[in-house]
């Protein structure tokens, strides 16, 4: 059973980007081989993120974006 939820947020430019390569490359793994790749590479000893950290930089980035939009 999945418990766990991560949220990833990107800015729009960048969004199209990503979402055109993969259409270019026409990805056809199954739903679940995906799902298990990114978990892989999220989690990779490479990876340099403090989850630890995580709150207060979704309360810093959550401000920024209430702050533009207001604008």
């Amino acid at each position: 059973m999945l418990t766990k939820r991560l949220e990833v947020l990107s800015d729009p430019k960048d969004f199209m980007i990503l979402k055109e390569k993969t259409m270019k490359e026409k990805i056809t793994d199954s739903s679940m081989k995906q799902k298990e790749r990114a978990f892989k590479r999220l989690f990779s000893l490479d990876m340099e993120t403090d989850f630890k950290e995580w709150k207060e930089e979704k309360k810093i980035i959550t401000k920024a974006r209430v702050k533009a939009v207001v604008k």
